[in-house]
């Protein structure tokens, strides 16, 4: 349920309740010894963790998403490879960190996971910027909006727009 959940929360701008649910999850389900579900619950509690800037734990839960995830699991791996992206740019490796958020756009290119796509997307145009790449990254962030826009996700287009703004590309 958390994952559900914590994506609600997320759009709300509540990250500690959606920390609060996916860890539950996740303590839960490693005590079950289930793996298939915790790859993809460790992957969102390191989106989560990575979202309030915690970004050595994101660091950590991401590593153990890729450690559990199933080579097939699209989301899983999709998850993994966005949060860790994110650390390498955020501690200035922002080519290497390109190269990996671009495997996970690749991942869900055959997918109809719009809501992935558009997030990942997002993720992406984070990167594009860290590599000084302003004109890519608003430009993708325009893909996304369209994507958000498409699903209905009124709340998730609002924060990709706010991301697009004119002062976020100084």
């Amino acid at each position: 349920m958390s994952l559900e959940t914590a994506w609600v929360e997320r759009l709300a701008g509540d990250l500690p309740a959606a920390e609060r649910q996916l860890r539950r999850d996740y303590e839960s389900l490693s005590e079950l010894g289930e793996r298939y579900f915790l790859s993809t619950v460790a992957g969102e509690l390191a989106r989560v963790l990575y979202e309030q800037g915690r970004v050595d734990e994101a660091e950590q839960m991401s590593q153990q998403a890729q450690h559990l995830a199933d080579a097939d699991d699209i989301a899983s791996q999709m998850l993994w490879r966005t949060v860790q992206a994110k650390v390498m740019a955020h501690r200035g490796s922002c080519d290497d960190a390109l190269a990996l958020v671009r495997e996970a756009v690749d991942l869900l290119t055959s997918t109809d996971a719009v809501s992935a796509q558009t997030e990942t997307l997002v993720d992406l145009a984070e990167i594009l910027r860290c590599a000084g790449r302003d004109k890519d990254a608003k430009r993708v962030l325009e893909d996304a909006i369209g994507l958000y826009e498409l699903k209905g996700n009124l709340a998730g287009a609002e924060t990709a727009r706010a991301s697009a703004a004119p002062a976020h590309f100084m």
